[in-house]
């Protein structure tokens, strides 16, 4: 099912004029997968875009026509993006700006292609910030994808480097890395997401970037230690976290949010899967 719950998302270029409109509109995981899968067929460089297994744990978002989309993972990661719009319609992922903001996204990881700039669309179009850049690894891609795929890869893109960037309004230092340091320039792009979360509180990018089935929300009490956790399904579950107001004081309510956040995405977010299931 297609669900669209806000107006269509607009894009105006006066001295192009162009002004186009897209109906973006959430959809089921399983879905999602099926028409990417289809449209990535026919995407000039689709596999420059990954197609994942499972979108299960993600925010989910086609347009009506299905021909463009989208998803945010639970962090914040936006992935599979595409856009097989006919060239009378373009802007979308100017269109989506403020959109992948409202729901969470900062950061993404697209590889440099001498085919494709991505990198350089992503800043221009959707704001991001370069944070790590990643030297190509051979051996990774053909190991999983297979030496043949990985030859193709090469010949048509090059050994195209990653770039890790985030979604920030402070000035974000580039950092390189070597191939076999993925997770070092995975853990840098985290740490400049997290330095900004696009200007909102960290309470307000939790609410962001929690699965849809989960909402946190103040309870009121003016010092923001005690907050409510609920499950937004038939089957909800409800429970109440309270902190140490002591800790409020001596470390400031970021402090307390960035523990809370830490709760609910492991131990918590674990409980209430379980209490769906059941």
């Amino acid at each position: 099912m297609w669900v669209q719950n806000e107006p269509d998302l607009k894009y105006t270029n006066k001295q192009r004029n162009i002004e186009t409109s897209f109906a973006v509109g959430s959809v089921n995981p399983k879905l999602f997968h099926d028409i990417f899968e289809i449209n990535r067929k026919y995407l000039p460089n689709g596999n420059l875009v990954d197609l994942h297994d499972d979108y299960s744990n993600c925010k989910c978002f086609i347009t009506s026509d299905g021909l463009a989309g989208f998803a945010i993972e639970p962090d914040g990661n936006l992935v599979s993006v595409f856009s097989l719009n006919p060239t009378d319609k373009k802007g979308f992922l100017y269109a989506i700006r403020d959109f992948i903001k409202k729901h969470g996204a900062n950061k993404l990881d697209c590889f440099i292609s001498q085919a494709q700039p991505l990198q350089g669309i992503y800043k221009k179009t959707l704001g991001f910030k370069t944070a790590s850049i990643l030297d190509f690894n051979y051996e990774v891609l053909a190991e999983s994808k297979g030496k043949e795929y990985a030859d193709n890869f090469v010949k048509t893109h090059g050994e195209a480097q990653v770039a890790f960037m985030v979604l920030s309004d402070n000035e974000v230092p580039e950092r390189h890395f070597s191939k076999d340091e993925y997770d070092q320039a995975k853990e840098y792009q985290i740490s400049q997401a997290e330095n900004n979360n696009n200007g909102q509180t960290l309470y307000q990018s939790a609410k962001n970037s929690l699965p849809e089935t989960i909402e946190i929300e103040e309870n009121g009490n003016k010092d923001l230690t005690s907050y409510d956790v609920k499950v937004t399904n038939k089957k909800a579950v409800a429970g109440n976290i309270s902190t140490d107001k002591s800790l409020a004081l001596r470390n400031g309510t970021d402090y307390i949010v960035a523990e809370l956040i830490k709760f609910v995405k492991t131990d918590l977010e674990k409980y209430l899967r379980k209490a769906l299931t059941a």
